[in-house]
């Protein structure tokens, strides 16, 4: 557990979590004269992705065809 002192936020924090063998370190920091919220940045991320992938070209790898199907 992290010790925060009284009415002082949070800048930054690390934490580790453990798959299998592997050990995962994340450090998450954040900028208080920031513009949009994580939950914001999320969202804005995710529209992106889809965003790029409905106006990528399709191609046969990711359309889910075989190459075998045209021959």
């Amino acid at each position: 557990m992290f010790m925060v002192e009284e009415n002082k936020p949070i800048r930054s924090q690390t934490s580790e979590m453990k798959f299998g063998n592997t050990t995962y370190v994340v450090t998450t920091t954040f900028n208080e004269n920031a513009r949009e919220t994580v939950e914001q940045k999320l969202l804005q991320l995710v529209a992106d992705r889809i965003s790029n992938e409905i106006n990528a070209p399709k191609t046969l790898q990711n359309s889910g065809e075989m190459a075998e199907s045209l021959t």
